[in-house]
C-alpha cells in the first residue's frame, strides 16, 4: 500500500471534524512549501533573517490551520516578562 493509500484509508476513519482539521494542516504544509520553492528559485542565497522569517510565517499557519488561538501582543509581552523571570531565578 503507498503512502496515499494508507493516509487516504486513515482520513476515511476520521469523524469529519478531523477530516477538516487534516485539510487544513494539509493546506497549511502546502503553503508553506510553496514560500520555501519561491524563496529558493528567486533568491538562492537567503540570510538567516529571511530564513527564520520563512520558517515562522510557516510555522504560524500551521497553528492558524489547527484552529490554536494565536497570542495578543499582550500575551507576548507577558510570555516574554514571565520567561525573563524565571531567568533571573536560574541565574542566582
Amino acid at each position: 500500500m503507498t503512502t496515499e493509500e494508507m493516509a487516504i484509508a486513515a482520513l476515511k476513519k476520521l469523524p469529519s471534524d478531523k477530516q477538516k482539521t487534516v485539510l487544513e494542516m494539509i493546506n497549511a504544509l502546502q503553503c508553506g512549501t510553496e514560500v520555501a520553492r519561491k524563496s529558493q528559485a528567486s533568491e538562492p542565497s537567503l540570510t538567516s533573517n529571511q530564513v527564520l522569517r520563512r520558517n515562522l510565517r510557516s510555522l504560524r499557519a500551521k497553528i492558524v490551520a489547527s484552529g490554536e488561538p494565536t497570542l495578543t501582543l499582550e500575551q507576548i509581552d507577558e510570555e516574554i516578562s514571565e520567561q525573563r523571570d524565571r531567568l533571573r531565578e536560574f541565574d542566582r
